[in-house]
């Protein structure tokens, strides 16, 4: 949500108490336990949404990984720094490869250049 007053932008974002889900994965590893199960599946279906809704509204991430997912007390988890996030207005966009490297899918990695996103592998295979 934001406001223009004057000749300053404000920007109203919802506080995620729990911080970042890199540093509750990091947590977990300090404290030698396992993040629990039930809670990815529900992270993982909650993102999921949230990038569907960019795609549906033209706008692509480009930089997803578990420090830009933000935890709430309440159980959410937010997708945020939308910093290198794009709307898409022709394919050209699509062409260009950014966000972090050590998180990047192997294709965008090669800079693999299909024009839109390359399809989803099934769950359990890799690509060779």
């Amino acid at each position: 949500f934001e406001v223009q007053e004057d000749e300053a932008i404000c920007l109203i974002l919802e506080f995620c108490e729990l911080g970042d889900l890199q540093k509750q994965i990091e947590r977990c590893k300090k404290e030698k336990r396992r993040f629990e199960e039930s809670k990815i599946w529900k992270y993982l279906a909650q993102l999921l949404d949230a990038i569907a809704f960019l795609h549906k509204h033209n706008v692509v991430h480009r930089d997803v990984k578990a420090a830009n997912c933000f935890l709430t007390k309440g159980g959410s988890i937010k997708l945020g720094d939308m910093n290198v996030s794009k709307q898409i207005k022709n394919e050209k966009l699509l062409q260009t490869a950014t966000g972090t490297p050590y998180n990047m899918a192997p294709e965008v990695w090669r800079l693999y250049r299909p024009g839109p996103p390359p399809p989803a592998l099934p769950r359990g295979e890799e690509e060779e």
